[in-house]
């Protein structure tokens, strides 16, 4: 079998993971992929892939109902942090809109970080934090396709 070498183009190379797992994101040809999905110590080769947009209303699509439901008995989540990673920030959209929602618990301990296209200063009582980081390329069509952020926007949706 050939031999497959990222070293000699570490710039193809994005992330190594060496904690929970052990792999790699790398920019690879269809044959590169292929020869490397057929190394014997190879657990698996994935390719990324776009995702589509089912609902814009995270509830409904859920069927969760706002007086009937576990969701009330269960105060909305009031006072969860919910932690994305890997997921965009469009805080132009009504989505992120904090109005209603207390001020951050003083015990809070986040950061929020200036990033490609963000300020610190954006972050909000519904963004309680924000950090940028990427080793690979950004998608120019984020500025084009403003539902990108709908997972993270959603994720506190009422």
């Amino acid at each position: 079998m050939a031999t497959l070498s990222l070293a000699t183009s570490p710039e193809r190379v994005f992330y190594v993971y060496d904690t929970v797992m052990h792999g790699f994101t790398a920019e690879l040809t269809d044959d590169e992929a292929w020869r490397l999905s057929d190394a014997p110590v190879v657990s698996g080769v994935y390719k990324d892939t776009v995702v589509h947009l089912h609902t814009t209303r995270s509830p409904g699509f859920l069927s969760l109902d706002k007086d009937f439901s576990i969701w009330p008995d269960t105060g909305f989540g009031d006072g969860v942090i919910i932690d994305f990673v890997d997921t965009d920030i469009w805080l132009e959209s009504a989505s992120f809109n904090d109005s209603g929602l207390g001020p951050v618990r003083p015990t809070w301990k986040g950061l929020c970080d200036d990033g490609e296209h963000f300020n610190a200063s954006m972050c909000n009582n519904k963004l309680v934090g924000a950090g940028f980081f990427t080793a690979g390329p950004l998608d120019p069509r984020r500025w084009e396709k403003k539902e990108n952020a709908l997972t993270g926007s959603q994720a506190d949706e009422r």
